[in-house]
């Protein structure tokens, strides 16, 4: 089983106990100076950014997307939806179908797990592919067992080498 959450809850102490430890330095010694003020509060708001910045950049751990698209016989582009997981498994995903019934009709309802690297790209992708898809992403914590394996993660990084 892959637990991300404990590193988390490391790293989230690791932070409080720095920011009690700078805060309280900075309050004790500084307080009565604006300009003090002033360069803790620039320098905090700096440090998360630039912290974002960092943590977009590494982007470890996995999404999950669940695309949702009408899958209606009747509609237009039920010939198109229904090739839909195959074109994303080609360009190296996951993909687990699930057939479903909604308010309008039938629906074709994808779960999708990727690097969390490739987030942005399988977006885009989808949104090329069916424009009027419902998605939605979260981020699992704990992940066990199914085809996940290291032969996807190297088919992903093979197909996206390509482009």
């Amino acid at each position: 089983m892959c637990d991300v959450s404990g590193y988390g809850a490391i790293a989230s102490r690791f932070r409080g106990i720095c920011v009690r430890d700078c805060l309280s330095d900075c309050l004790k010694k500084n307080i009565n100076s604006p300009v003090n003020v002033l360069a803790y509060t620039v320098g905090f708001g700096i440090g998360i950014y630039l912290g974002i910045l960092i943590e977009d950049h590494v982007a470890l751990g996995y999404v999950n997307f669940q695309v949702t698209v009408k899958i209606d016989q009747g509609d237009p582009d039920y010939e198109h939806n229904k090739k839909l997981p195959e074109t994303l498994r080609d360009n190296g995903y996951g993909v687990t179908e699930t057939w479903g019934y909604g308010r309008d009709g039938s629906r074709l309802i994808l779960n999708i797990l990727a690097p969390r690297k490739a987030d942005h790209r399988l977006m885009t992708l989808i949104h090329e592919l069916a424009p009027d898809a419902f998605v939605m992403v979260n981020e699992p914590t704990q992940m066990s067992g199914g085809f996940w394996s290291k032969e996807v993660e190297r088919r992903f990084r093979k197909v996206a080498h390509k482009n």
